[in-house]
């Protein structure tokens, strides 16, 4: 529980500059590498553009997924894309890493 407060509260406190230019269409995209994001989160569509089913890959094999405030903006980056997707219906948040989901706050 506080490490989940504590990743709300670095969440929180997170400011993104969101460029209008960079708006993403998820029907004609399949997979979206985030700009100006975080290299460890990707968000990509898995079915068909009329499902509205979006997936948020954690990408941190290293720390276990440990989050960071590179991955907070990555996640920040890609819950503001989905936001704004009026198609989105679902998402869901996996890991990429094997037996892996995520290991909490990153402190170092």
């Amino acid at each position: 529980m506080v490490v989940l407060t504590s990743v709300a509260k670095s969440l929180k406190n997170l400011k993104i500059q969101s460029s209008s230019t960079h708006l993403f269409r998820f029907r004609s995209i399949r997979t979206l590498l985030l700009q100006s994001a975080s290299e460890s989160v990707k968000l990509q569509q898995l079915t068909d553009s009329d499902s509205g089913i979006l997936e948020v890959n954690l990408e941190r094999p290293a720390t276990k997924n440990a989050i960071g405030k590179d991955m907070l903006r990555g996640l920040q980056y890609a819950f503001e894309a989905v936001n704004k997707d009026s198609a989105a219906k679902v998402l869901m948040i996996c890991s990429s890493v094997p037996k892996v989901f995520c290991a909490g706050a990153d402190l170092k």
